[in-house]
């Protein structure tokens, strides 16, 4: 498999024209699934339902071999059409999000994950749809197979929050509610977020008793490993009270609660926004080559 170098450096989203992010969207997507089935990034594709006795006009490689042997009349089998699950993409748009130690921002990284994922589920027919998790007023829009509407939503979410005091707060549990209350059909749900506010992994284990859950957690080199530091005064991007804490405390993720998701049906993932992006597509790579085996394997 390729190594994250071998892939190029991403650019900042909002730097490019509308023109220029949508191409390398299509191009990201054209790698994502060059020479695979998409179905295996969303949804659950063609289900056998039946095997019935042949009628005429019935295709010969619909055949049974099978059951024609055991019965000794002729079986062919019966598919349930394809099934195209709703794909909805919850984009962190707080302002944890837009603060970063490299070219790329969490944030950055978010926009080219989501509009890369959309154009797989639009590639594949799946209606799809892009909305906030920050604080800003957005209701989930219900998912679409119009490329314009899509695109729409994708292009209103590429101007990042301010990374300062004041700036859009996180309020990702209180989307997925929303989306638990409104998403009445089996859809595929994928959060892209920092993944800090506190109780976020109850909220996405209870989404996924219904629906299909991706949790991409992004990850800033510097939150990877504690600050080398004693007794230091911190403040949140988000909120304006500062506190003393101490630099192994700084910026230790909270992985006890997250260790938890894949035992209940979450798939999590971690992709750093290290080396310009280069991590994006190699880690989008192994999450849904997993799903595909985990879902061979049933």
């Amino acid at each position: 498999m390729p190594s994250a170098i071998d892939h190029p450096t991403l650019p900042v989203p909002e730097a490019l024209a509308a023109e220029q992010f949508a191409m390398v969207l299509r191009r990201m997507a054209d790698d994502l699934t060059y020479g695979i089935d998409p179905s295996r990034f969303f949804g659950a594709g063609t289900d056998y339902a039946q095997s019935r006795l042949y009628q005429r006009g019935d295709a010969v490689r619909s055949i049974d071999w099978r059951v024609t042997a055991r019965s000794g009349k002729v079986h062919v089998k019966d598919f349930d059409s394809t099934k195209r699950s709703g794909v909805v993409l919850v984009v962190d748009t707080s302002a944890s999000m837009a603060v970063s130690s490299g070219p790329l921002s969490k944030h950055d990284v978010a926009m080219w994950i989501a509009g890369t994922l959309a154009m797989v589920g639009l590639k594949r027919r799946s209606p799809v749809s892009v909305f906030a998790g920050g604080s800003r007023a957005a209701l989930p829009p219900i998912p679409s197979l119009s490329r314009g509407k899509v695109w729409a939503q994708i292009d209103a979410l590429r101007q990042p929050a301010e990374g300062e005091r004041g700036g859009e707060g996180t309020v990702i549990i209180e989307k997925l509610k929303r989306i638990e209350a409104t998403l009445h059909n089996v859809s595929s749900v994928c959060v892209i977020s920092d993944l800090h506010e506190d109780g976020v992994a109850h909220q996405l284990k209870r989404l996924a008793q219904r629906h299909d859950v991706t949790a991409i957690q992004l990850q800033d080199p510097i939150e990877a490993r504690p600050i080398r530091a004693g007794l230091m005064m911190a403040r949140g991007a988000e909120h304006d009270d500062g506190e003393i804490i101490t630099g192994a405390f700084a910026c230790a993720p909270a992985e006890g609660e997250l260790a938890t998701l894949p035992a209940a049906g979450v798939r999590h993932a971690v992709i750093s926004t290290a080396f310009g992006g280069r991590e994006v597509m190699p880690g989008l790579r192994k999450l849904f080559n997993a799903r595909s085996a985990a879902r061979g394997a049933r």
